[in-house]
C-alpha cells in the first residue's frame, strides 16, 4: 500500500505542469509583462500638505524603486530626501500607459501615499 501511495505521490507531481519560467543572464523573467515597469522612476515631488512656519524644502525629487509586481499588487520603495521606505499598493493599466497608488507603511510621521503614472511614449 505505501508502495502505491508513492507512486501515486510521485506521478501527481509529475503531473503538475508550471508554466516555463525562462530567466535572463541579468536574473529576470523574461515571460514577465510588467518587466519594463521595474527599476528606478525619478520625478518632482511637491508635498500637498506642509507646515507653512517651518523653513524646509517643499519641492525635491523622488525616485521610486519598482521591485516587483505580481497581478495588480506593486512593492518597491521610495526615496525622498535621504528617507528610503517601503512601498506597497495597486496598479491599473489605463489607455496610454499605467496608473499607480502605493503607500508606505505609516509607522514614521512623514509617510504617505503616492499616486502617478507611466506613460506609453510609443
Amino acid at each position: 500500500m505505501r508502495k502505491i501511495f508513492i507512486l501515486l505521490f510521485i506521478l501527481g507531481l509529475i503531473s503538475c505542469k508550471k508554466e516555463k519560467l525562462e530567466i535572463s543572464e541579468k536574473g529576470e523573467n523574461v515571460n514577465d509583462p510588467y518587466k519594463d515597469l521595474y527599476g528606478n522612476w525619478v520625478g518632482d515631488f511637491v508635498a500637498s500638505v506642509h507646515d507653512t512656519t517651518d523653513d524646509f524644502v517643499y519641492v525635491n525629487k523622488i525616485n521610486i524603486v519598482i521591485k516587483k509586481i505580481e497581478k495588480n499588487i506593486v512593492s518597491g520603495r521610495s526615496i525622498v530626501a535621504g528617507s528610503s521606505r517601503p512601498l506597497s499598493g495597486e496598479f491599473k493599466k489605463i489607455a496610454n500607459g499605467y496608473e499607480f497608488i502605493l503607500r508606505e507603511p505609516g509607522n514614521s510621521k512623514y509617510d504617505g501615499e503616492f499616486k502617478f503614472s507611466i506613460e506609453n511614449k510609443a
